[in-house]
């Protein structure tokens, strides 16, 4: 049950990433989304602990910032084997809020997996956040 679990979370992550970000582009439909979530749990499983322990050194001098680089890794992965699953360069346009404004920022194709992965941690933290109270 716990694979069956990690594979629905793991698709339910992409379904709201792709509805949010313009970078991250699913074809396909449900079947899509858990062959993706699939393929991002298999991973997690077998290809994070293995890059994890390859950055390591890299990961203690950079307090951790290299577990970025790890997660758009895997989102790599995750896009060569699932064809219908596309991280394209994306632009983030102009927010204003109260006098507070954000310009338009474009990301390149490293950028667009660097962002997302960010992204899908800060999602993973959040929704495990909520579901632990």
């Amino acid at each position: 049950m716990k694979i069956i679990r990690n594979i629905v979370y793991e698709a339910f992550l992409l379904y709201i990433l792709a509805t949010f970000v313009g970078g991250l582009v699913v074809y396909g439909g449900f079947l899509t989304y858990l062959w993706a979530g699939f393929v991002l749990a298999l991973c997690a499983w077998i290809v994070r602990p293995v890059l994890n322990l390859i950055t390591l050194p890299i990961a203690l001098i950079s307090l951790g910032l290299s577990r970025i680089l790890t997660n758009a890794l895997i989102l790599l992965v995750v896009t060569k084997v699932v064809p219908d699953v596309v991280i394209r360069p994306f632009v983030f346009h102009q927010v204003t809020w109260s006098g507070f404004v954000i310009p338009t920022i474009t990301f390149s194709y490293f950028m667009a997996f660097v962002v997302i992965a960010v992204l899908k941690s800060l999602l993973q933290y959040f929704i495990n956040w909520v579901g632990s109270e």
